[in-house]
């Protein structure tokens, strides 16, 4: 009698482990889905912006060369299209890592290793 309460115990033991592993793994998938999402949406959300910014961009060089046009000339005001283009290139360049990297890093980190409060 004592003996068959024992395996009972050990058995129901072994039943809410196996439950307690299976809702753990549960939730780690969960988390991972959510995290995934997160990162996606920021990257969708990224990706519009910076198409609807280059838009913008093309635009304003645009004008500034139809400004230019008739003060400067053509060659010249497309040099100065071009100019513009590549400082403003070599200013996203040298900003890499402050414009993408670091918001990538903290967005990983911030999701790896989310507090248990939130």
């Amino acid at each position: 009698m004592i003996f068959m309460s024992i395996v009972e115990i050990f058995e129901k033991f072994c039943d809410d482990a196996r439950e307690y592993a299976k809702r753990s793994i549960d939730n780690q998938k969960l988390s991972l889905i959510e995290n995934v999402s997160i990162l996606l949406g920021d990257i969708a959300c990224g990706v519009v912006v910076f198409m609807l910014l280059f838009v913008v961009f093309l635009l304003l060089l645009i004008i500034m060369a139809a400004v230019l046009l008739p003060l400067i000339g053509l060659l010249p005001a497309l040099f100065a299209v071009v100019c513009v283009t590549a400082i403003v290139a070599l200013v996203v360049y040298k900003m890499r890592d402050s414009l993408f990297v670091n918001h990538f890093v903290r967005r990983l980190c911030g999701m790896m290793f989310k507090k248990d409060d939130e």
